[in-house]
């Protein structure tokens, strides 16, 4: 009969047979990155060695600003392009034999270390592969106004502290979303396409849900089932049970200025416009994209000069149709009314060649990386 003692002791012998000696197992643990503290910066005295740093490029944008709706897109690959923390690191080494060098990425407050071991070619150079901390999306999420922090970037040989880049980032609150990004070479890009990462189908708090919940009520059916009926009338019907249910809530339309596509604005997530009843025309875009998206629909984000409105696929085939919605008139007509805006919208865009109209299909971006916030 085996005893508690033995059946202890044997357990007590398994443990040290898995971890070796005693006492050896700390000898092989990974030791946790050390980085000069932000209060010590200004006090930094670099020492001597063979490594320096050539170059490095950070995420961020304009006048040194981070999206905190775009942090969980880094490391990923978008339309063909990466998206990534920081790249282009190029070491150099300036010595006749080869050198590794660690090199140490963080944003201060915001982020675990990440650390890569680089081996550099006597009097050659090489570059690191892109680096992209681990980031506490909860405590980015929690920013409500622009918070400075550091992007420190440190390259060691050994323990010595041999080359250091700080820049400073305005952390920008998860509202804030900028429409147009400089190029670098006189002119603007497009970044219309990244509004997407504001479409929550699957919000925390599950605001989405709870609406198509509602929405249940206003179909023919009693229930929210996307295409599943098979059919465009029932596609539109399935469409109008959410405007209705909004309309039920009383929601309000806010007017935008004139320049609010101009520069960074900002946007409410749909949990938030479902929370304060009010949207403007790009936050009430967000909301019935959300909702679509979750009852397996396909919406569309349409831009005109000076406005957005929202659209939605009536099937999925090849000869499927889509119509547009005017949402800000969800509290004012009928699902049919704010259709017939909608088309009228796009007619007078295409009469007269509206420079800035765009259709976004969500779908698209999704299938390029254009994921949802964790929001």
């Amino acid at each position: 009969m085996v005893t508690y003692e033995k059946l202890l002791r044997v357990l007590v012998l398994l443990v040290l047979a898995a971890s070796g000696p005693l006492g050896c197992g700390l000898e092989h643990e990974p030791e946790e990155p050390t980085m000069v503290g932000e209060d010590d910066l200004d006090n930094v005295v670099l020492e001597e060695g063979d490594i320096s740093l050539i170059s490095a490029r950070f995420g961020i944008g304009d006048n040194n600003e981070f999206y905190t709706n775009l942090a969980h897109l880094h490391g990923r690959t978008l339309a063909d392009q990466r998206f990534d923390f920081a790249s282009g690191i190029v070491l150099k080494n300036n010595s006749s034999s080869a050198r590794t060098a660690t090199v140490n990425l963080v944003l201060q407050g915001y982020s675990q270390i990440a650390t890569q071991l680089v081996q550099v070619p006597a009097n050659g150079t090489a570059e690191v592969p892109p680096m992209n901390p681990t980031l506490d999306f909860d405590k980015l999420y929690s920013v409500t106004t622009p918070v400075a922090s550091n992007i420190q970037l440190e390259v060691r040989e050994g323990d010595a502290l041999v080359d250091l880049r700080v820049e400073t980032a305005q952390i920008q609150p998860i509202n804030r979303f900028r429409w147009f990004w400089e190029n670098g070479q006189g002119g603007y890009q497009d970044m219309r396409f990244l509004i997407g990462v504001l479409a929550t189908p699957e919000d925390r708090g599950n605001a989405i849900q709870s609406l198509l919940t509602e929405a249940a009520q206003y179909t023919p059916t009693g229930s929210i089932h996307g295409y599943q009926g098979g059919n465009p009338d029932d596609a539109y019907a399935q469409a109008a049970a959410i405007y209705y249910a909004l309309q039920e809530r009383g929601i309000v339309y806010t007017d935008v200025s004139g320049s609010f596509f101009d520069g960074a604005q900002n946007v409410k997530t749909p949990a938030q416009s479902l929370s304060t009843g009010s949207t403007n025309c790009v936050d009430g875009m967000l909301v019935f994209a959300s909702a679509f998206e979750a009852m397996g629909m396909d919406p569309i984000f349409i831009f005109v000069s000076g406005h957005a409105f929202v659209g939605v696929w009536l099937g999925t085939g090849p000869d499927a149709r889509w119509v547009p919605i005017e949402t800000t008139m969800v509290s004012s007509a009928t699902f049919d009314d704010a259709v017939n805006q909608g088309i009228a919208n796009l007619e007078r865009a295409n009469a007269t060649q509206d420079p800035y109209a765009k259709v976004l299909n969500l779908k698209d971006l999704r299938s390029v990386g254009i994921t949802p916030a964790n929001l």
